[in-house]
């Protein structure tokens, strides 16, 4: 018996299908599969991000496993790259173009053998720089270590390209995604003054006789610089040895460059409170500091780099500062000395930034709730302390110091100088000093701060070299603890007199520079020849410090509030912090202490910068202070 096809369907139990229904039936499918898809796509994207966000952790470990075998073999930490002059060549090597002619090894380099790649490590030629051929394939080799797979610039397909000006021909660079802490010090290579004392500053030994070159700041490694453990007073757990960089967005960006010991590309720096890069993937427009950026503008312009998370400087033609970027959203790795790694906020305070790189930092201020420390920050109020008296008059106290009353006031804090706009994180606000307050006419001298202490600041030494004239001038190159101290120790002095000191509040400081008015300052530049003003802050040329109250005195009867050294103030600091409108102390903790030197933190464009913020423990040749004289009311 024959059976149709029909038949046969009908006999085997299957119905038949039209055209119509089957195509109908498949949309069905692939409608549901579709609907599956979408709501499975982005779990299976975020488990992706996932895998390499913790691959980009592993390798963050594994550098601090191989920092530490390279410490137990040398009982010194690498140096985060070795420089030597190009030939018969001296002169500043950080300005240098062709850094592949002074660069030499760099902390990777010296890592290698750790990282388990020393067939790799045995092609180095000890003394001939990265840019010889004979390191060509050393400083093409693409490395997973050194890579993190959620930087999607960072492929072979996109290398380093160095123009050597010669012919055309170019040193090329595999990309890579970390670097070794430099310090976030300021990255200026000029000297402070009473121009700009730019806070915390770098070391440069350069020596065109013994052709000696180093240069290091407040990070783990310099340059022709190694660090032993006992030279860090920063705890294990908060010291921050290796953080992520991008890998730069085109052929001339050196920005994550694994190979080439220089600041960008394999060493981030100068990126604290004493710079425009004072946190992870900062975002203006001129943050970093790198060789090639001038290029990068013209081809990619301003706002694209931005857009990109990738600015940098058009105008600084060399390597001087970078902070730690990443594609991570939110923030960028770190690993600790300790090997822990961790995930910071791009909005993570930049005091607690700048303490976490500094080899420096006293072990007790980030110890204990690290984690809390290293969140957003939460400020509470600076505690407003004992009641005062109010004072009627001005007041010469047993030392000699004179005091000028100052009146209460409303005014706005932090308003700009004519012709400026305040940055968007730290606007002006409504300030009030609710009652008069006595403070210093003129800075403490030098002669001052012996009297009353018994000894000069700390890092003077024992003065040998001062002659008496010095005595007159302002104490500088003192702590804010020593300030802190003297005030105690004056307190103690004059307590029988009713008398009690500390220093000012930032508020307090800046109204009195105002004069007790609310009107912005006309600033300008570049200091007129005949100008008696003694004005310091961001105005050039620099002058020297001179004896106290040399300069005339402001309408209130205050010398050298806008001139001279620059001064400490009481209150913590912080860029974000909107304080009380009554009578604002700061907040209640920090890393950092208010260095003040005008009416305004800064002016212009380097209002981007606080040069002269510092820790509580570190001094300046340009900061000194005055002081607050308060009555103690009678009980």
């Amino acid at each position: 018996m024959v059976m149709t096809r029909s038949q046969s369907g009908r006999r085997c139990g299957v119905r038949p299908l039209s055209a119509g229904l089957a195509a109908h039936e498949v949309l069905l499918v692939l409608g549901v599969l579709g609907i599956f898809a979408a709501l499975l796509l982005p779990r299976v994207l975020k488990w992706q991000a996932r895998s390499r966000d913790i691959r980009c952790q592993a390798n963050l470990a594994q550098l601090s496993l191989a920092l530490h075998a390279y410490e137990e073999v040398y009982d010194a930490f690498p140096p985060a790259a070795v420089w030597h002059p190009a030939g018969e060549h001296f002169g500043p090597l950080h300005e240098l173009k062709r850094v592949d002619l002074v660069s030499h090894e760099n902390w990777t380099i010296l890592l290698l053998p750790f990282l388990d790649h020393g067939p790799l490590a045995a092609q180095w030629q000890v003394g001939k720089p990265i840019g010889d051929d004979v390191h060509e394939e050393l400083r093409l080799s693409t490395l997973s270590q050194l890579r993190c797979p959620s930087d999607d610039y960072s492929v072979p397909s996109n290398p380093y390209r160095l123009s050597t000006g010669a012919s055309n021909q170019v040193v090329e660079f595999a990309r890579g995604n970390y670097a070794i802490n430099g310090g976030t010090h300021n990255a200026q290579f000029d000297k402070p003054s009473t121009t700009a004392p730019r806070g915390e500053t770098m070391t440069l030994v350069m020596d065109a006789v013994t052709r000696e070159y180093a240069l290091w700041g407040n990070g783990v490694a310099g340059i022709n610089r190694s660090f032993a453990r006992d030279e860090f007073t920063n705890g294990t757990g908060t010291l921050i040895a290796f953080e992520e960089l991008r890998a730069g967005i085109h052929p001339v960006d050196p920005r994550g460059t694994w190979a080439l010991g220089q600041i960008g590309a394999s060493i981030t720096w100068g990126h604290g409170v004493n710079g425009d890069a004072y946190r992870p993937n900062h975002p203006w427009k001129r943050a970093d500091d790198v060789q090639g950026c001038d290029q990068l503008h013209a081809d990619l312009g301003e706002q694209r780099l931005v857009d990109l998370g990738m600015p940098c400087v058009d105008y600084v033609h060399f390597n001087r500062q970078a902070t730690s970027r990443s594609r991570h959203a939110g923030g960028v790795h770190v690993a600790f000395l300790d090997g822990q790694v961790r995930l910071l906020a791009n909005d993570i305070d930049p005091g607690v930034w700048h303490a976490l790189h500094s080899r420096e930092t006293p072990g007790d201020m980030l110890a204990g709730a690290i984690e809390a420390r290293m969140a957003a920050t939460i400020f509470t109020e600076h505690p407003a302390g004992e009641p005062a008296g109010t004072p009627v008059g001005p007041v010469v106290n047993s030392v000699g110091m004179e005091f000028v009353l100052v009146p209460a006031g409303d005014f706005l804090l932090g308003r700009a100088d004519y012709g400026f706009v305040p940055v968007d994180d730290s606007p002006p606000r409504p300030c009030r000093i609710t009652q008069p307050y006595l403070l210093q006419a003129r800075e403490v001298s030098l002669g001052q701060f012996e009297e009353v202490m018994g000894r000069l600041p700390l890092a003077m030494g024992d003065g040998a070299q001062l002659k008496p004239f010095h005595f007159k001038r302002p104490c500088v190159d003192l702590t804010w603890n020593e300030a802190h101290e003297f005030c105690a120790q004056l307190t103690e002095l004059e307590t029988p007199l009713g008398r009690r000191y500390r220093l000012p509040s930032e508020a307090e400081w800046e109204f009195a520079c105002r004069e007790g008015q609310d009107r912005p300052f006309r600033y300008q530049a570049t200091r007129p020849k005949d100008d008696p003003s003694g004005i310091a802050a961001g105005v050039e040329p620099a002058r020297k410090l001179t004896a106290c109250g040399s300069y005339p005195p402001n309408a209130l009867g205050l010398y050298d509030m806008r001139g001279n050294a620059w001064e400490w103030c009481q209150d913590w600091f912080s860029r974000t912090y909107i304080g009380p409108v009554d009578n604002p102390r700061g907040p209640a903790s920090g890393y950092l202490k208010v260095v003040r030197g005008c009416d305004w933190r800064f002016v212009g464009e380097p209002c981007q910068i606080d040069y002269p913020m510092m820790p509580p423990f570190k001094s300046n040749p340009f900061v000194g202070f005055r002081v607050v004289c308060e009555l103690i009311p009678p009980p």
